[in-house]
């Protein structure tokens, strides 16, 4: 794991990771504080019992609890590294909502092409909604 997300994971107190995936393509991996929030989210959540029971599902079906080895190296099950397609291929981190997505080469080339189309919008979008207010 390249350095820069090595010291993310480093500046939570409990070493203990969550490696798992919400949806059966980005795996993600959580400090497991972070993760309970995630957790606690889902459980509360009763406008949608149906997507919450399907992304609970596929959690604890990919999800296994981790930690980073010396050399910066975390474990990702196998069932899980053939589903998202990581085997023999580079793999993408990306950090996002608390947590590392890990991407396949071509999942990571195809949300790159999607942000390159959208990001001047999205972030006039994001203006518009206070992005950048307050900082000087």
């Amino acid at each position: 794991m390249p350095a820069v997300f090595q010291e993310y994971l480093k500046q939570f107190s409990d070493k203990t990771l969550v490696v798992t995936s919400l949806d059966g393509r980005i795996g993600q991996i959580y400090p497991i504080s972070n993760w309970m929030l995630y957790q606690d989210f889902l459980d509360s959540h009763s406008d949608d019992p149906l997507a919450v029971e399907d992304v609970m599902f596929t959690a604890q079906k990919y999800g296994a609890e981790a930690v980073m080895d010396i050399q910066g190296r975390v474990l990702v099950n196998s069932e899980m590294r053939r589903k998202l397609g990581l085997e023999g291929s580079e793999l993408k981190l990306q950090a996002y909502r608390g947590g590392i997505q890990i991407m396949n080469e071509e999942l990571y080339a195809a949300k790159e092409q999607r942000a390159e189309q959208n990001v001047a919008t999205a972030v006039e979008r994001l203006k518009v909604a206070g992005l950048g207010k307050g900082i000087r």
